[in-house]
């Protein structure tokens, strides 16, 4: 038979392929936790998350059912979380008996210069502590941690007498720029911004961009979540700070919104029903940025 032939009939045969030999599975071990145990520790470990957040929704469960319900209704007893007869009243005479659109403008005005004058001053400040050496940048950054431990309130005295030397009592400016720096900020931007390698810096710098140019191509979009971040803490605290703003305005169309709702609550006659229907009202400017800034959130976690 020839070459030939005999490849031919090797190729009809058909190859005998042993299968591998697997050696026998050793039995898995059995939890000692049946599943009734393990949906026992579950609950168990996450009953203190759930009832923390309870805590936190009852006093909001229970302002924005009580904007609905009736001055009367409100003092019942038991209180009712869930209004009896729900009406519309308060909301028509908080627009229509005070000065909440003026109040709420004011609030509105304020806060947003608050957040982009200090989200530019705490960025700035801190791309120059993060990406530049110079002398004093310790110490520098040493008062920024001290000031991080000082409680607001030491500083309101000074900052009440410089406000008065400026004749900036009762004026928006007045209520802005005492708030504008913020050491938190100029802390947490640096911190993120410690990451962006030093390269990225030289290269664009070599290829002659200006320092500001690389604030805003390379540094800004790099800690645009931990931006995200300080801009809605830093809106919130503006939008519902009381404190500073009783120091600032003495008349009443200047007001920001958490001090004319406090106005309602005089000890003569204190309009509860229409303060709590404003505060209801006052929550959408802040859900809103949050609803707006949400995507970034999502980046840092």
């Amino acid at each position: 038979m020839t070459s030939r032939g005999i490849l031919l009939t090797s190729r009809r045969q058909p190859l005998a392929i042993e299968a591998p030999v697997v050696a026998p599975r050793e039995a898995m071990p059995r939890s000692r936790f049946t599943p009734y145990r393990r949906f026992s520790l579950r609950v168990g470990v996450n009953m203190p998350l759930w009832v923390a957040v309870g805590a936190l929704l009852v006093p909001y469960l229970y302002a924005l059912g009580a904007a609905f319900q009736t001055e009367g209704e409100l003092f019942s007893y038991p209180p009712h979380i869930i209004p009896t007869h729900p009406t519309l009243y308060e909301f028509t005479a908080l627009f229509g008996q005070t000065e909440f659109v003026q109040w709420f403008f004011n609030s509105l005005v304020i806060a947003v210069a608050i957040t982009v004058l200090g989200t530019a001053i705490a960025s700035l400040a801190a791309y120059a502590l993060a990406a530049y050496e110079f002398p004093g940048k310790r110490v520098a950054f040493g008062v920024v941690i001290v000031l991080l431990a000082v409680p607001y309130s030491v500083f309101l005295v000074p900052l009440y007498l410089e406000i008065i030397r400026l004749h900036l009592i009762n004026s928006d400016l007045g209520a802005i720029l005492p708030q504008c720096f913020s050491a938190f900020g100029v802390f947490l931007l640096r911190q993120y911004m410690l990451a962006i390698p030093k390269d990225h810096f030289d290269a664009a710098r070599v290829d002659g961009a200006s320092e500001f140019r690389i604030y805003r191509s390379i540094v800004v979009p790099t800690v645009k979540p931990a931006i995200a971040i300080f801009v809605l803490f830093t809106f919130n605290l503006a939008w519902n700070n009381f404190l500073w703003p009783t120091f600032v305005f003495s008349s009443t169309g200047k007001f920001t919104l958490p001090v004319g709702l406090a106005s309602l609550l005089t000890p003569d006659r204190p309009m509860v029903a229409l303060a709590l229907a404003g505060s209801v009202l006052s929550m959408v400017p802040s859900a809103a940025v949050f609803l707006w800034l949400q995507r970034y959130f999502q980046q840092v976690f």
